[in-house]
């Protein structure tokens, strides 16, 4: 396979600079009567140098091996698992280094490019193509508007007179840079290919359009109140006045079921522009607070339901939802949790519109109400046939994509073993579960003292006093002496001068100033870089500090000082704007993060606006930042905590009886602490039932506190080891001397 290579006379239409690469494709190419052509926008660095594509061992590898997967996802899809034999051929778009040009000559060498491939084509005659990137398929084809959210579709297309089936996907070339950086997007590509070699995309989804149904008397609502009693599946979404909590309206609810899904049923509950009377509002109220009080009853299917359940409970004044709940972004993120990487490739994944487009469904790119538009729906007409379309089609979609998602699951193995019972197992009872925790989450948030978090905006707060206590460190360094001095006499002024009484003793170096910071740090200490900024400056940042900080005690202290000043302007500064400034809390003093499933590539939940989840834990300022956070009146506050969740799920998974062990004896210990809280039992528990602790006794036979350095250097390498941490990454992060043992034994497995 791709065997050949050939060149492409392009009859003299060559220019200086062109790359004038070998390119390849299979001996078998101009008799096959299925001839793909792969199209890659970037050329890896590796091939130009070999003057050819697929010239150096390791893209001629990749190539072949992105193929041999795409036809292994196509197979399960295929009639009695057949696959039609195809010729390949790999060409390169960019024809010449213009990446480093203004838009305008950038795009004009685009578009030669472009002309250039429809002339290869014309001459390939391919019956298919791939676009592999987005910039090359929107010179080819710019008639195919929103092209990055339409990767995976099976367009059928001309090129001249030659008929053609084209998908496009990811920049390959790009997911393989840095090292390999988004190498883990390699599944998306795979995929679209499949789908090109199957001739469509399996998973099409364009055929769904919702039939609205408005529910504009108590007649047709007490009729739907009967479809939601004989329903097993309903999707479920609202339009509300805003975002909030506790000033919040739920405009319209709208249902989809299962025994009709393509008809979206919209019904007006606050709307200011609906019709109802104060008896039938509270009548309409009264049923569905019922439904949704109920212990028992249909699977809701949602789309971001955590915060449509929290609307809803707010709004209909109920403790609990006990419904379990399908939410279709658990469920992408189940089906490939790479999808959060999309975002660094033009496109924004884990939105509504981005989804269903994935599924060969463009309505909200051409819908006469779209989500820009969502924002009027307080003076829309709830009637308005426009917005109907909207509204229903939000529900009916979740019923059309969960069904798509279990057979996406159906056609996917994990340890050669179908995936589909354990995918929904998952989704019916832990997604459903941990969609109802964070809505609850959302709704009540955390109490914040205020009055406490403003006494820390003070000059004379701990905070402030202890960072000016640095400061004044940082200012007896003779290195930061030196560096003050070269500064000053840049600026014409010497030390005792004139200048003296207005600076305060002669003294102009600032920490927050990035050129006073480069003088000490480069011109000064001579300390050489380890990274670069965005704009190929030297850079100050974290790696910086971690690679001196134990090392050199002028940045160990600047380290102390970027930290303190960290802590003033996120969780203090940026704590009492927010507290202040958002309409629930400065009604109820409290703070409500958002969670979501698409921000940390480790598969794991995402606090942010603000993120809880990265407060300091430890030391003496973390304990300033904890005081903030108090109970509500006839509450208490509880600390609790999954022991080393993830150890004790992989200690089993990965057949590890020791490790395993160590989790059974703490079950054991805590047992025994219930019957016998004595003081001997408890200290026996924190240290026989810590695993982190045993860990540190397994690999170096010392006993140590909780508190102990080593303790944490274990824990970050058992922990980067599970996400995925290279060895040198890991001795990055812990900087513990005796750490360096485990580096080797991590790097063999």
């Amino acid at each position: 396979m791709l065997e050949r290579k050939f060149e492409f006379d392009d009859s003299g239409r060559q220019k200086e600079g062109d790359y004038g690469l070998l390119l390849r494709r299979c001996s078998n190419w101009d008799t096959s009567k299925r001839r793909v052509l792969i199209i890659q926008q970037s050329v890896d660095s590796r091939d130009l140098k070999a003057k050819a594509m697929m010239g150096d061992k390791a893209t001629d590898i990749l190539v072949r091996n992105v193929i041999k997967h795409a036809r292994q996802i196509a197979y399960p899809y295929t009639k009695d698992n057949g696959l039609p034999e195809a010729a390949y051929a790999v060409v390169n778009f960019n024809n010449r280094k213009h990446l480093h040009l203004t838009s305008g000559p950038r795009k004009e060498a685009e578009q030669e490019f472009a002309h250039r491939m429809h002339r290869m084509i014309r001459k390939l005659k391919p019956t298919h193509v791939l676009v592999a990137g987005d910039e090359a398929m929107i010179a080819m084809w710019p008639e195919i508007e929103h092209s990055r959210y339409k990767r995976g579709w099976v367009h059928q297309l001309k090129s001249g007179t030659v008929e053609l089936k084209v998908v496009n996907t990811l920049d390959l070339s790009r997911l393989m840079e840095k090292q390999g950086q988004f190498a883990n997007l390699l599944g998306f590509f795979c995929r679209h290919l499949a789908y090109l070699m199957l001739n469509r995309n399996p998973h099409d989804l364009s055929h769904v359009k919702a039939k609205p149904r408005y529910i504009d008397t108590i007649e047709k609502f007490d009729l739907l109140m009967k479809r939601f009693d004989d329903a097993d599946e309903v999707g479920i979404d609202t339009e509300t006045r805003n975002l909030s909590v506790l000033h919040n309206k739920i405009y319209t609810i709208q249902f989809a079921f299962d025994k009709s899904p393509e008809h979206g049923y919209v019904l007006a509950v606050d709307h200011p522009l609906c019709h109802w009377t104060l008896e039938q509002r509270k009548y309409i109220k009264q049923q569905l607070r019922k439904r949704f009080g109920a212990k028992e009853g249909p699977l809701l299917v949602m789309f971001n339901g955590m915060f449509d359940l929290r609307v809803i409970r707010r709004q209909l004044q109920l403790p609990i939802i006990w419904h379990k709940v399908w939410e279709i972004t658990a469920g992408e993120h189940l089906l490939d949790e790479n999808i959060v990487d999309l975002r660094n490739f033009g496109a924004k994944p884990g939105n509504l519109r981005a989804i269903l487009c994935s599924y060969v469904n463009d309505h909200y790119f051409t819908a006469a109400f779209s989500k820009e538009d969502r924002t009027t729906t307080g003076t829309t007409d709830p009637s308005d046939k426009n917005f109907l379309m909207y509204a229903s089609m939000d529900v009916v979609s979740l019923l059309a994509m969960k069904a798509e998602q279990i057979k996406r699951a159906a056609k996917m193995k994990l340890a050669d073993k179908v995936y589909q019972k354990y995918f929904e197992r998952h989704m019916l009872h832990q997604m459903s579960d941990t969609a109802h925790q964070l809505s609850h989450l959302r709704e009540d948030g955390s109490k914040i003292d205020r009055k406490y978090l403003r006494s820390l905006l003070k000059p004379d707060s701990q905070l402030r006093a202890e960072a000016k206590r640095i400061m004044g460190d940082l200012k007896a360094f003779p290195e930061v002496q030196e560096a003050n001095r070269q500064l000053l006499a840049e600026s014409g002024f010497k030390a005792g001068g004139l200048f003296s009484q207005k600076t305060g003793g002669n003294w102009v170096f600032k920490m927050n100033k990035p050129d006073h910071k480069r003088k000490l740090f480069f011109d000064v200490m001579q300390l050489p870089a380890v990274s670069k900024t965005d704009t190929g400056q030297d850079a100050i940042d974290k790696a910086f500090i971690s690679a001196y900080k134990d090392r050199n005690r002028v940045v160990a202290a600047y380290g102390e000082y970027q930290e303190i000043e960290k802590l003033i302007s996120t969780y203090v500064r940026g704590w009492y704007k927010k507290i202040s400034s958002n309409l629930d809390s400065a009604t109820d003093d409290h703070m409500r993060p958002d969670y979501s499933f698409f921000d940390v590539v480790t598969g794991r939940l995402a606090s942010k606006g603000p993120n809880l989840q990265n407060i300091p834990t430890r030391g003496k300022l973390s304990k300033i930042i904890k005081r903030m956070f108090v109970g509500m009146k006839g509450y208490l506050l509880i600390r609790y905590d999954y022991s080393a969740h993830e150890v004790r799920v992989w200690s089993i998974a990965s057949g590890d009886p020791v490790l395993a062990g160590v989790f059974k004896i703490g079950q054991a210990l805590r047992q025994e602490w219930i019957q016998n809280p004595s003081d001997e039992v408890k200290a026996r528990l924190k240290k026989d039932g810590d695993v982190h602790i045993q860990n540190v006794k397994r690999f170096f036979n010392k006993d140590v506190e909780k508190s102990d350095p080593l303790r944490d250097a274990v824990k970050a390498v058992v922990f980067g080891t599970l996400y995925g941490k290279s060895a040198k990454t890991l001795g990055e992060d812990t900087k513990a001397s005796e750490i360096g043992a485990l580096k080797g034994a991590i790097s063999t497995q």
